[in-house]
């Protein structure tokens, strides 16, 4: 103290050049002294702190309650209710904002203005930091225009349902605000209700549950999507359309599905909503959205509530598709005995067995026959999985008679799509075979367009898989269209070790 009393002893014009090189903040901690010569701060020292603010700003922002030196400072700063240079907020929004209700007042009794002509409105400011009513109504009650609009064109009372409580937004209504404020952009004021008190509080004043946006979004979609269950209720309750669709074909139930609100679902086929069907061809039913996002408990509560297991996508794929897809075994054993169709096909001639052959998904598929698919089905095109594993995948099957049939067997050594023996390609996993082979599969003379079971193993180059299947049976005699044995395909592609094999083999079979 004795430092400071030292200085204050300096002369004026000497005190005032120290003063020059302190920030706001400095001089405030100066003024807070009784003993400090606050008539000596100049304007130049409070007026511009070079990041667009006055002294008042940094005064509102952290609740400085010195009223003479603030007085003061108003004194000599003359035109102090300005928007600061980045927050666009005068000193009384930025008090507004941080909630000093005496600050505020004060501002005022000094002649703040209450409706700036430039920045942010301080009452907007109160309703979008969430502050008391008690300042929601100093402001309306010292003449706060409750209809002001921000740079978006959106009115104070727009804030208030997203952000306010009860109390201040019921004083912005009884002030004159509209609660039936609709935007074509942004929807009603029941869009942005976050709280479910505050939605109860637009109804009662008449807004409307079930005006849509421009983007035809429903108050409920949008509680929905956002996951506010509680509002969910207030406007179930109030006559929300249960099955309104927006213009992509979504529901609130197919929304809730979408976005994993389980509880909403609930709430919504309580409602009595739709959930047997959609209302748009391209999107996939309920029950089978709510399977292809992994949603099990959803799939649950559809076939607690009855829902029609045997409905189809726009790819002819039910439920059990998606299901098999994910391999959850203890749904599938659920949809079975809900009645789900382990025949059903899809497009492609395919039936949820097929699928899990394809993805080699042994315990699937020793589920789907336990519980009697039938293992001799062929798809769309007469292919047998056994021959598309051989081939590596379906399409690869088809590729590979395209080949031939385009070009003969000399256009094979083109194509080789295993052609490295250590290569992922040409490994494989010959467990989903034996399961075929124990249930009957004869592959014999198993082929896809006339090209032999062996002729596709060979295009793999794995000499243990062609051995594989010579000992369950595969003929290294049969011919291919063009009157090839499997062995010609093998040396074609250069695979002598594999053209050995098969003409033993074949040598053998003449012998026997």
């Amino acid at each position: 103290m004795a430092r400071r009393i030292c200085l204050y002893n300096l002369p004026v014009e000497l005190l005032t050049v120290i003063l020059d090189y302190l920030d706001f903040r400095d001089i405030l901690n100066l003024s807070e002294d009784h003993d400090f010569p606050v008539g000596i701060v100049r304007r130049e020292h409070i007026d511009n702190d070079m990041a667009g603010g006055n002294i008042l700003h940094m005064i509102a922002r952290t609740g400085w309650t010195y009223i003479p030196q603030i007085r003061y400072f108003i004194q000599i700063l003359d035109s102090w209710d300005i928007p600061h240079l980045h927050w666009n907020e005068t000193p009384l929004g930025v008090a507004v904002k941080h909630g000093y209700y005496e600050l505020c007042r004060f501002f005022i009794e000094a002649g703040a203005q209450v409706n700036p002509p430039r920045g942010i409105s301080p009452l907007c400011l109160a309703v979008r930091a969430f502050k008391s009513v008690d300042l929601v109504s100093l402001l309306i009650q010292s003449g706060a225009d409750v209809s002001w609009t921000d740079s978006k064109g959106l009115p104070i009372i727009f804030h208030a349902a997203r952000c306010a409580n009860t109390d201040s937004l019921d004083l912005l209504i009884s002030s004159g605000a509209d609660p039936k404020y609709f935007s074509e952009r942004y929807g009603s004021l029941l869009h942005e209700a976050r709280n479910p008190a505050v939605a109860r509080l637009l109804i009662k004043h008449g807004a409307d549950v079930n005006r849509v946006s421009l983007g035809r979004s429903s108050p409920l979609m949008k509680a929905v999507e956002h996951g506010r269950s509680e509002v969910v209720d207030v406007l179930l309750d109030a006559g929300a359309a249960v099955d309104y669709c927006e213009f992509d074909g979504l529901t609130a139930l197919t929304t809730a599905i979408v976005y994993k609100r389980l509880d909403i679902v609930r709430k919504l086929i309580s409602s009595g909503c739709e959930f047997n069907k959609t209302f748009e061809d391209e999107l996939d039913p309920p029950l089978l959205l709510a399977a292809a996002s992994g949603n099990e408990d959803i799939v649950r509560i559809l076939l607690e509530n009855g829902v029609d297991v045997m409905a189809r996508n726009s790819e002819e794929e039910t439920v059990l598709f998606h299901v098999t897809k994910r391999s959850s075994l203890s749904l599938v054993q659920e949809l079975v005995a809900a009645g789900a169709d382990i025949e059903a096909k899809d497009k492609d001639g395919q039936t949820p067995l097929i699928k899990a052959i394809y993805a080699q998904d042994k315990k699937l598929v020793k589920l789907l026959l336990d519980a009697k698919a039938d293992v001799s089905q062929l798809d769309r095109d007469g292919v047998h999985p056994t021959i598309a594993l051989i081939a590596g995948t379906r399409s690869e099957l088809r590729d590979i008679a395209q080949q031939f049939e385009d070009y003969g067997i000399d256009g094979l050594a083109e194509f080789k799509y295993f052609d490295h023996p250590d290569d992922d390609y040409s490994k494989m996993d010959t467990a989903m075979l034996q399961v075929l082979l124990d249930l009957g599969a004869d592959i014999s003379e198993m082929n896809y367009k006339g090209i032999g079971i062996l002729h596709y193993a060979v295009i793999r180059n794995n000499k243990a898989l062609v051995k594989f299947l010579l000992d369950a049976g595969a003929d290294a005699a049969y011919k291919d269209p063009g009157g090839n044995r499997p062995a010609d395909w093998a040396s074609v592609m250069g695979y002598g070790k594999i053209a050995e094999l098969l003409r033993t083999a074949e040598a053998d079979r003449k012998t026997v």
